[in-house]
């Protein structure tokens, strides 16, 4: 999982950000594998919290929308709008080619660029 689209950061920071293993135990990779809303709540003495919510396509889960919030992460009515967010992104975020989903080794760099 990386990056797509992005509001509000640096182009430093976008650069800093590393890819994110799909089994990774973070709140991206989580949303994306069980295809559920994920909330990250702010520590207690201040900062921000987060949602992360999955974008899906036809078939599957297709990337997820993660959003830094001051306060009310845990709110139903902000996580609706994240999730109405997510799904209209979803529609203009195409899924990632089905070539790089193939397995490592199963197909040449070449075929999986041209798939």
């Amino acid at each position: 999982l990386f990056p797509v689209m992005a509001h509000g950061y640096s182009d430093d920071m976008l650069a800093r950000m590393a890819p994110i293993a799909r089994d990774a135990e973070n709140a991206a990779a989580r949303a994306w594998r069980t295809g559920q809303l994920t909330v990250v709540a702010a520590a207690p003495t201040g900062g921000l919290g987060a949602i992360v919510t999955p974008l899906f396509g036809l078939h599957r889960c297709i990337g997820v929308l993660s959003a830094e919030l001051r306060h009310d992460e845990d709110s139903p009515a902000v996580q609706a709008v994240a999730t109405i967010i997510a799904a209209q992104l979803s529609t203009v975020v195409p899924a990632w080619p089905a070539g790089s989903l193939t397995p490592s080794g199963s197909a040449s760099a070449s075929e999986a660029r041209s798939a």
